[in-house]
């Protein structure tokens, strides 16, 4: 090639031995291309930037007219990310040289380091919820032994006292490295000692000892911490109670009741801290409910997080007809912002006795369930009742806290809104509801229209942009208990619990009232009105395990009507 000014046609050789891709441009038009450049660019085209960047015009930071004299872009045509840098040739006008590099994998990896980034962070937010309770239940754990009104001291199997609380300290002057009987001035242990018969693990849970010493009745509740060798011995100064024993023995029941009670409850707490099924500790708090305040007939109703779908229930006393019925009508009561669910009592089982309904609330003063007791329980029932729902309410906000922090991971990342697999369990969860209690669903499936043209268009920002502004015009207009979820690109479902066919169809025209007004500011002047599919499919209509393929057929005949009109296919 001649003509090129400065003697650049001498460089021609220098350009063509480069392994990068190099093209010579003026006037906007590619003039000569290396090697590279061709298998890189194979595009016919001679406009650099239809070539190069897919665009009809010249870039406005151009060096060829502009006031710049190099300038870069990274841009993404058919699948390839590129980075594409021009510099102007000095003391020719209009010529600038060009460089272009396949970054597509670097995009890639820098893609997959983000979302990398983002998991990390969200397994360090679990983490730190974890810290965070077991640091709760060690503070916890050391409030209750330095407060503990009675003497507590753990031992080895050789009865030595490794650990004593301040009431024992103070009450007999224990000391760590001191055997547990000198403190009643013994010299051997006690001959029913559990602890120094070696074979305690064996034989025994717990073991309670009474000593008399100084005028005062000790008792010693031994019991041994598993997988330790080691025991806790709790010392209570019984010499009130064995004196009123003595004088008033009308009142032995009472004691024995107390004593009861206290076991039930350790046992219940004990089970709260261990168990893993929330249902599990819900059937025995409904036990004690019976056992302590007379409640033969009960139930309990948990929905979790998402309002609307059930988390977990007990029952005590109702055969499966009534919990069935109660259930349904618990679901089938419309949801209303703050304000608490509440069964009608017209719904209940008929029987003599009145029933009761407590609503239980998270920290947030949102209903988490519903408890339902038939009778009504003396005020020293109710006094007991409440040692064990307390803590029981406590243990389900803590189980929602934790759920919190576990769903964080099954959010969309682009969106906010969930992602598939959180949409398919809350999908199958309002599958088995309408098949065992009739309450029916509905799913809308939504879809953006012409994505692809405006990522290669406008580029991926405004995709994006689009994208989460569906998104935003979703979370908008459904209600708190409905699931509404990403899929994946530009697929979108709400999944609508507890809604009829002709209630989606309100649902859905409200969404395409406010797509149509839509307006999406992309900067520098330029505006999208967006685009959407829609189609939308109801269990009492289609069967519920046909509803999200029926509303995704709907969807895809309004694509293929929106493509149509527009002279070509769904993409």
């Amino acid at each position: 090639m001649t003509g090129l000014p400065g003697g650049l046609d001498a460089a021609l050789p220098l350009l063509g031995a480069v392994a990068s891709a190099v093209c010579l441009v003026r006037n906007h038009e590619i003039v000569w291309r290396n090697g590279p450049a061709e298998r890189l660019l194979p595009s016919p085209e001679k406009s650099c930037h239809r070539a190069l960047l897919g665009r009809d015009s010249p870039c406005q930071e151009c060096p060829v007219a502009g006031d710049t004299t190099t300038a870069k872009r990274k841009v993404s045509l058919d699948g390839v990310t590129r980075m594409v840098a021009c510099a102007r040739i000095p003391e020719a006008e209009g010529w600038i040289v060009v460089t272009v590099r396949d970054v597509t994998k670097e995009a890639c990896l820098a893609q997959e380091f983000v979302l990398l980034r983002k998991e990390l962070a969200a397994k360090e937010v679990l983490a730190k919820g974890k810290d965070l309770q077991l640091e709760l239940l060690r503070s916890r754990s050391l409030l209750i032994w330095e407060n503990f009104p009675e003497g507590l001291a753990i031992v080895d199997r050789e009865m030595v006292i490794e650990e004593a609380n301040p009431a024992l300290k103070e009450g007999f002057d224990a000391s760590r490295g001191q055997r547990c009987y000198t403190l009643f001035g013994r010299e051997e242990p006690c001959s029913n000692c559990p602890v120094a018969g070696h074979d305690y693990v064996q034989r025994y849970e717990k073991a309670v000892i009474g000593h008399k010493a100084d005028g005062r009745f000790i008792t010693e509740e031994v019991v041994y911490i598993p997988g330790t060798g080691k025991s806790l011995i709790i010392f209570k100064d019984s010499t009130k109670q064995v004196n009123l024993i003595e004088q008033i023995r009308e009142q032995r029941d009472t004691i024995a009741r107390q004593k009861e009670l206290f076991e039930d409850l350790s046992e219940f707490m004990s089970t709260l801290q261990s168990s893993q099924d929330p249902s599990e500790a819900a059937a025995l708090l409904l036990s004690m409910l019976d056992k302590w305040g007379g409640v033969k007939r009960a139930m309990l109703i948990a929905e979790g997080l998402r309002r609307g779908s059930l988390w977990f229930n007990a029952a005590h006393g109702l055969d499966d007809s009534e919990q069935e019925a109660m259930e349904r009508a618990y679901f089938s009561m419309s949801r209303r912002g703050e304000g608490a669910v509440m069964i009608p009592d017209e719904l209940f089982p008929k029987r003599s006795e009145e029933w009761m309904q407590f609503p239980v609330l998270s920290d947030r003063m949102k209903q988490l369930g519903l408890l339902i007791m038939e009778g009504i329980p003396s005020p020293t029932s109710l006094r007991e009742i409440k040692l064990f729902l307390e803590p029981f309410v406590a243990f389900v906000k803590n189980r929602i806290l934790s759920m919190r922090l576990e769903q964080r991971a099954l959010r969309d990342g682009l969106t906010g809104l969930y992602n598939r697999s959180y949409f398919q369990e809350a999908l199958e969860q309002e599958m088995g509801k309408c098949e065992r209690l009739d309450i029916p669903f509905s799913v809308i499936v939504v879809d953006a229209n012409g994505l692809k043209e405006i990522n290669d268009t406008l580029g991926h920002e405004a995709g994006d942009a689009l994208i989460m502004s569906i998104a935003e015009l979703i979370m908008k207009n459904v209600r708190e208990n409905d699931v509404a979820a990403r899929l994946g690109g530009d697929e979108f479902c709400v999944l609508l619990p507890n809604t009829a066919s002709h209630q989606a169809q309100h649902v859905i025209m409200r969404l395409r009232r406010f797509c149509e007004s839509m307006k999406i500011d992309l900067g520098r002047g330029n505006v999208l009105t967006p685009s959407v599919s829609m189609g939308v499919a109801s269990s009492d209509a289609v069967g519920p395990k046909e509803v999200l393929a029926a509303a995704d057929r709907a969807m895809y005949e309004e694509k293929k009507r929106y493509y149509q009109k527009r002279g070509g296919e769904p993409r």
